[in-house]
């Protein structure tokens, strides 16, 4: 089983797709409704809980095997991290991908409670993007068949000019899109030039 934090953005949506289709179980955690709508419905994840109900810490450890997940992606840190650690199977794997959390506020989240880490057993790795820019043409290679063929999905929040930059970006960053948000710099198709 793989929890999967910011479940309907670009990277989370990503990952439980490919868990998905790796053969995992696929839990994801959203910021709304509608979100875990589109995460289970269009995306084919297990489940998804959304953070913002009182009771998500207890609706994610109903959707997981009783042991608890085996992997969880984080996008998101602080909080989130530490409460999806508590329903992380002894010896699980935690992936630091993001820390969301903290992009508006860098106090936020305050410090990681290593008790928590060290009574799961659990292993933490960190990664970077560009960390695997050498295997670009092998992920282009296997996943691109698959988008193809609509088993793995995504969705584009689009903004059209440049002066919606700054709107799109609070937008992104109060987590109010959906899937991957661009500014597109071109004139919409039919649009005056």
């Amino acid at each position: 089983s793989v929890v999967v934090s910011a479940a309907a953005g670009a990277v989370g949506s990503l990952v439980g797709q490919l868990a998905r289709v790796a053969g995992a179980r696929a839990i994801g955690i959203a910021g709304s409704a509608a979100k875990c709508d589109y995460v289970t419905g269009e995306l084919g994840f297990a489940a998804c809980v959304d953070r913002h109900d009182a009771g998500y810490v207890d609706a994610l450890r109903g959707a997981l095997p009783a042991g608890g997940a085996d992997v969880y992606h984080d996008n998101v840190g602080g909080q989130l991290l530490h409460d999806v650690l508590g329903v992380l199977r002894p010896y699980g794997t935690v992936v630091l991908c993001g820390l969301m959390e903290r992009y508006n506020d860098p106090t936020a989240g305050g410090t990681l409670d290593l008790g928590t880490v060290i009574r799961r057993r659990a292993v933490l790795k960190s990664l970077v993007v560009f960390d695997f820019e050498a295997e670009r043409g092998h992920f282009i290679a296997e996943v691109a068949p698959l988008v193809r063929a609509g088993t793995v999905r995504y969705r584009e929040d689009r903004a059209h000019g440049i002066e919606a930059t700054p709107a799109h970006f609070a937008r992104l960053m109060a987590g109010e899109t959906f899937g991957k948000a661009l500014v597109v710099l071109a004139p919409e198709a039919g649009a005056g030039a």
